[in-house]
């Protein structure tokens, strides 16, 4: 298993575009098919490595560059996701992050992802 950093082979705003539903797809350049946490198959993320014991959190911290939440650190994951998964609405299916729907967020820019949790 590679030691190197391959979140980025990760959609990370899939969420926010199937409804809320926290299941990751592969980008299209990819093979656009879904992510199985812990299992690939097209790349696995650095918190998957972590979580299997491939990778120690030091290697983590110096190798992701998509740590949740490390935005003032230069994170590239995106500031939209992880405000969307702090505030809880990854709770099941909600028309306003289905892509498809006439609800979705961003069509609808004044509702936009809920406001930044200061907690």
């Amino acid at each position: 298993m590679s030691q190197q950093c391959e979140c980025h082979k990760i959609d990370w705003f899939s969420p926010l575009k199937n409804g809320g539903i926290c299941i990751y797809r592969y980008k299209p350049e990819y093979g656009g098919g879904v992510h199985e946490q812990c299992r690939g198959p097209t790349a696995m993320p650095c918190q998957d490595k972590l979580n299997l014991g491939t990778m120690t959190c030091d290697e983590l911290e110096n190798t992701c560059k998509y740590i949740a939440g490390d935005h003032d650190k230069g994170s590239l994951f995106p500031k939209e996701v992880w405000e969307f998964l702090r505030n809880g609405d990854d709770e099941g299916y909600n028309p306003k992050y289905d892509e498809n729907s006439p609800e979705y967020y961003k069509l609808n820019p004044e509702e936009g992802v809920p406001p930044e949790n200061k907690t």
